[in-house]
């Protein structure tokens, strides 16, 4: 199923040991990666590793090219 904004939605059981129960699990927005949410409401979401990714870019940007015309 997919929700109103087009991404992957499903309720089913966790892979971790600490999800024993059905979850909702919805597509990261960057990767693709299914996300365990909180509900089927959800209309986005960012995965833990595009999270880390964002976080890390933002601690240690690229310089920036300055023309010193």
């Amino acid at each position: 199923m997919t929700n109103e904004n087009g991404y992957k939605l499903e309720y089913r059981s966790g892979t971790a040991w600490n999800e024993k129960n059905k979850s909702w699990y919805l597509e990261c927005r960057e990767c693709g990666e299914m996300t365990r949410v909180g509900g089927e409401k959800v209309s986005s979401v960012l995965c833990h590793k595009c999270v880390s990714r964002s976080l890390s870019e933002f601690d240690n940007p690229k310089p920036k090219d300055y023309d010193n015309d």
